[in-house]
């Protein structure tokens, strides 16, 4: 070996290392910052590439399934956008981030080879949310100035560099994470530390942010760590009871704490009457009115739907149409699934509920704490696109994708993908 191919290989090895290395500045930054996200994003693309023994590499995050599976709903968005320049709706559809994002997952795989590798990367988010974490805890004490859209808007009170239910999510999964890792924890100071991270998350959403998708998701969330640790095959009180414990309390404050009662309750059935009886558009109002016009716009192309991207134009287009809709314009129709119904169809609204069966089906081969932390993931998910846009929002979708694009990979996976390289 000549010294230049040394050096060259050296090289290519620490631009590897590199690149691993951006995936978990990546995951940190997404809860802090859009652009910085980005950049990393594109580093560690630039990295897999350039790295070293990057063929064998790629071979083996091909046989990755989660992938694979976000290759498969890649290509669903694709055959959506090449639909809509079809039928003459433009093709800028093709450059949207909601479609190159899903091409993320390889790259991630392509990196992080091992499953202690892709579990010990989830640290870099749970680093990140945990700043945001505490900074709102002291924005509430008064020791740090509140963000300047607060004094215009009261539910962004406590929020950091996000709006109430980006921060709101990233914090639920921030509570999952730490719920995850209380079986693993090597010292009773790390268990605890553990324990006050999920206390401190819980009682974050559910007292300081203003976030009705937040407090529904936050649900279902403790309910399922309640049937975790009540099914637990060995009872140990010093892990399981505070778990209950921060169950209660946090259920408990949800019920005391008049603000929830008022965001969820009074104040929903309130904005639907104003919007039914004067047409004010109110929150659950403009849902309302979003939802109306986007199961029409379902009723005119029920199979293959608008095309990716085309749901705002299209819906733009029908504002215009109508007096008085300007209050009702929004970005997205802040449902998940009545997007996908409205720009992919019922064909590609029944390749995710496939693409969801099968993730749900990955998920279940995991060992025990990834497993919990990534049930949480797809229950936060499937909650929390009933009343908000997930895909459509950047940090919502990076949030997702990058998550679970480090789900470790489990034996079975890890021996298929050697014995297909042992044939190649």
């Amino acid at each position: 070996m000549t010294p230049s191919t040394a050096l060259v290989r050296d090289a290519r090895s620490r631009l590897l290392v590199a690149g691993r290395g951006c995936v978990v500045l990546a995951l940190f930054c997404v809860p802090l910052n859009k652009p910085l996200t980005s950049c990393f994003i594109v580093l560690a693309g630039l990295a897999s590439l350039a790295g070293a023994e990057t063929r064998a590499r790629w071979r083996q995050a091909w046989h990755d399934p989660i992938a694979k599976g976000m290759l498969v709903w890649a290509a669903v968005l694709l055959a959506s956008a090449l639909h809509a320049l079809a039928a003459g709706h433009g093709g800028s559809a093709l450059r949207g981030s909601s479609l190159w994002t899903f091409l993320l997952p390889m790259v991630v795989a392509s990196l992080l080879q091992t499953s202690q590798q892709r579990w010990h990367a989830l640290y870099g988010f749970a680093a990140g949310t945990t700043l945001v974490l505490l900074a709102s805890w002291l924005m509430a004490a008064g020791l740090l100035p509140q963000r300047a859209i607060a004094e215009q808007m009261a539910s962004m009170r406590n929020t950091v560099f996000k709006e109430y239910t980006q921060q709101g999510l990233a914090t639920l999964l921030l509570a999952a994470f730490a719920l995850s890792r209380l079986p693993r924890a090597a010292t009773r100071p790390r268990h605890w530390l553990a324990i006050a991270i999920a206390v401190l998350a819980l009682l974050n959403v559910a007292l300081l942010l203003g976030s009705r998708t937040s407090y529904l998701a936050a649900v279902p969330l403790l309910l399922y760590w309640l049937w975790v640790v009540c099914r637990a095959t060995a009872w140990r009180w010093r892990m399981h009871l505070p778990v209950i414990g921060l169950c209660l309390v946090v259920g408990g404050s949800a019920v005391a704490v008049s603000d929830i009662g008022e965001r969820l309750l009074r104040s929903v059935s309130t904005e639907v009457s104003r919007y039914a009886q004067h047409g004010d558009a109110t929150s659950s109002g403009t849902r309302l009115w979003l939802w109306q016009h986007t199961v029409d716009m379902v009723s005119e192309a029920p199979m293959l739907g608008r095309g990716l991207g085309q749901w705002r134009p299209q819906y733009q287009t029908r504002m215009d149409d109508i007096q008085g809709a300007a209050p009702f314009i929004v970005a997205h129709p802040h449902q998940e699934y009545l997007l996908v119904l409205a720009e992919e169809g019922a064909l590609g609204f029944a390749a995710l509920l496939i693409l969801l069966v099968l993730l749900a089906r990955v998920i279940q081969r995991l060992p025990a704490p990834q497993r919990h932390f990534f049930n949480s993931v797809l229950i936060l998910y499937l909650v929390a696109g009933l009343g908000n846009g997930l895909v459509s929002d950047y940090t919502h979708r990076n949030t997702f994708v990058l998550l679970l694009s480090c789900m470790p990979a489990v034996a079975v996976w890890a021996r298929r993908s050697a014995r297909a390289d042992r044939h190649g």
